[in-house]
């Protein structure tokens, strides 16, 4: 059974807080937001039983790390350090942790709208069981 939604995006957060892994941190998408940023988001997809008797539950969420404004070469910059620590990032995260089990699956560059712009970011897919 899954921990409480709100232990899993805390718990996330504070990973990538204590690893140095991004400036500003958010343990929820908000409104706005200051960038270089890392924004874990709300689950895609929660699949009960994964194992047999309610031996386990699974939830993937993503997470964010947006570089700058999508069409300027400083975000593509900054987007290819983040691709190149991506090893750190999925180092950091994986493992078994207070609030579940957590492996990060995948990778994908991605754009996220906030009130302030479209920014590029380099999203990760996590998985806590």
């Amino acid at each position: 059974m899954l921990a409480n939604l709100t232990a899993i995006m805390d718990g996330l957060a504070t990973l990538v807080t204590d690893a140095g892994l991004a400036v500003n941190v958010y343990a929820f998408p908000p409104d706005d937001f200051t960038v270089p940023c890392a924004v874990v988001g709300y689950p895609t997809e929660i699949l009960f039983d994964i194992t047999a008797q309610r031996g386990g539950d699974q939830m993937t969420l993503p997470l964010w790390f947006a570089v700058g404004l999508s069409n300027t070469k400083s975000a593509r910059d900054a987007l290819s350090t983040i691709l190149g620590d991506a090893s750190s990032i999925k180092s950091t995260l994986d493992g078994a942790q207070s609030f579940g089990d957590v492996r990060v699956t995948d990778a994908t560059i991605d754009r996220i709208t906030v009130a302030s712009g479209t920014y590029l970011a380099a999203k990760f897919d996590v998985e806590v069981i």
